[in-house]
Order: C-alpha cells, then sequence, then structure tokens
C-alpha cells in the first residue's frame, strides 16, 4: 500500500546541456586579428591598413600589391575573418597610457639565426618597397620582391628544413639582404632597379626550391 502512494523516483537524465556557443568578439585593431605576426601587423599599418571598415572592403589583389609580403591565401583569410562582423570600429582605439615598468621578455627561447635572418630579410624588402614609392618602380622589381617575400614567410614560419636546408637558406638570406643593403646606397633609377632584379634573380630560385 506504501509503495502505491509513493511511486518510484524517476532515473536521472544523463545528458548534460551542451555548452552555449561563444560568438567571437569583433577585433578593435590589425593586431587583434588571429593568426597574424608581428611582421605582418607591422606591414598592414605601415601600409596604412588600419581602418577595419576599410580593410573588410578591400580585395585581395589590393591587399597583396599594397602590403609587402602579403600572400593571397593570408589576404583572403583576413578578408573572411572581418567578414563576419558587420559592425567593425573605423578607427582603432587609442593605446592605453604606458606606466615605466620594467616587463619581462616575450619569449624564454630565443629566436632561431634562420628567423631572424627571416625578419631582416623582410624588413629590408618593406624598406625598398617605401623607397620605390618615391620612384619609378620596375614591374619585374616588384614581382621578384613579392616572391621572395612570401617564400621568405613560408621558411619562417611554415616549413621545417633539415640542416643542409637551413644553411642554404640563411647564406640565401644573408646574401639578400647585402644586395638590397648595396642598391639603397644609390639613386633606385631605372638601371639599379635592373642590377637589383638580376642580382636578386639566383637567390630567389634558392628560395623556391627550398620550399
Amino acid at each position: 500500500m506504501e509503495d502505491a502512494l509513493n511511486p518510484p523516483a524517476q532515473p536521472e537524465s544523463s545528458e548534460t546541456p551542451s555548452a552555449p556557443i561563444e560568438t567571437p568578439q569583433p577585433p578593435l585593431s590589425v593586431a587583434d586579428i588571429p593568426g597574424l605576426g608581428p611582421i605582418r601587423i607591422r606591414a598592414l599599418q605601415k601600409a596604412e591598413w588600419t581602418n577595419l571598415k576599410k580593410l573588410r572592403g578591400a580585395s585581395v589583389e589590393v591587399l597583396c600589391a599594397t602590403v609587402p609580403g602579403m600572400t593571397g591565401v593570408k589576404a583572403q583569410y583576413i578578408l573572411d575573418y572581418l567578414a563576419q562582423f558587420p559592425n567593425l570600429s573605423g578607427k582603432p582605439p587609442k593605446p592605453p597610457k604606458q606606466e615605466s615598468v620594467t616587463t619581462a621578455q616575450p619569449y624564454d627561447v630565443e629566436p632561431s639565426p634562420l628567423l631572424r635572418l627571416c625578419v631582416d630579410a623582410l624588413y629590408r624588402i618593406a624598406m625598398l618597397y617605401d623607397s620605390l614609392l618615391e620612384e619609378e618602380a620596375r614591374p619585374k622589381l616588384l614581382r621578384e620582391m613579392k616572391q621572395i617575400a612570401s617564400n621568405v614567410d613560408i621558411i619562417a614560419y611554415s616549413k621545417t628544413l633539415t640542416s643542409e636546408e637551413t644553411e642554404r637558406a640563411e647564406g640565401c638570406l644573408l646574401g639578400i639582404c647585402q644586395q638590397i643593403d648595396d642598391s639603397r646606397k644609390h639613386k633606385l633609377s631605372r638601371k639599379t632597379q635592373a642590377e637589383l632584379v638580376e642580382n636578386l634573380a639566383p637567390y630567389s630560385l634558392i628560395l623556391a626550391d627550398l620550399i
């Protein structure tokens, strides 16, 4: 009789409520776009792509033409990422006041000599590109610079090299830096640019072979 008045308790459900899907926060500056390293962020800022609305409305071709070292794949990634945010801020926020404090080093491990050389080469390519804005740039030189920057980017962040390949890459990058440094000692006339294209071509072939 007592059992009839007190029905057995229902078994608890083993299902757990699914976690809510988090909506990504819209970026406030190009530095907030995931997957971009400091070199590419600086290149975007130097090319004056700091307005996220304008950046979202750009094309892959325009980004590759105006940002040194920008590849088509990376440009498309940036545009696809920004496309999911309809209400982007036009201007980046003002940086907060920095207090004068001693900060720790961002990395516990020193970057490798190869990575340092990749950074040096990309920096020189960016500086050369800025110099060419004041001159009549030869399209062949711009294409060569773009190809070299793309291959250096792959070697720095995506490609694993053997010790022998690393040695070849380091020598190649040193040569590229030296050639660009030598060319910037003179006025970047069409003749100087043509000589630079000829001098960079062997290094460009080595990099292409390594990747």
